[in-house]
């Protein structure tokens, strides 16, 4: 592998340390304060202390957590009576009358898949506004595909 090669101002910077100029530069051996960030305008830095400090979060953290947990659940769920609903239909060839029964299944199948993509267009809904709200540079949570999670 080739090394990469020493700048000017890396040079510089070897020369000022093995002179020392380093050494003793306020706030030597003490831990970084990265709590002020001076790219957050002043009044969100007293929030944000003021809910550090309290052991706080925003509410927006608080909402992703549950969204991002509902979201699991729901895709869980679709999956869960997608199978279902598959395998009633596989033992609907053992009933006394198949083709009734297939055709009933099919039916509740029908308002069961109306009932469930009203659930996800409302987490969805809910999802899209938590995307709002989120910072720039925190990633957004997906939207369900209700049809897919279906199969």
């Amino acid at each position: 592998m080739f090394e990469r090669p020493h700048s000017l101002i890396d040079e510089l910077i070897k020369e000022a340390m093995e002179q020392g100029k380093f050494d003793n530069l306020p706030g030597r051996g003490k831990p970084l304060k990265l709590d002020e960030d001076h790219h957050i305008p002043v009044e969100q830095r007293l929030a944000n202390k003021l809910l550090k400090d309290n052991d706080l979060a925003p509410d927006w953290i608080e909402e992703g957590r549950e969204l991002r947990e509902a979201r699991e659940h729901m895709i869980a769920r679709l999956r869960r009576e997608a199978r279902r609903y598959q395998h009633a239909l596989e033992q609907a060839a053992n009933t006394p009358s198949p083709e009734l029964t297939r055709q009933a299944l099919i039916l509740s199948w029908d308002a069961q898949q109306a009932t469930l993509h009203d659930e996800v267009e409302k987490l969805n809904r809910r999802i899209l506004g938590y995307n709002l709200k989120v910072p720039r540079g925190i990633p957004h949570l997906h939207l369900i595909d209700a049809k897919k999670a279906l199969g």
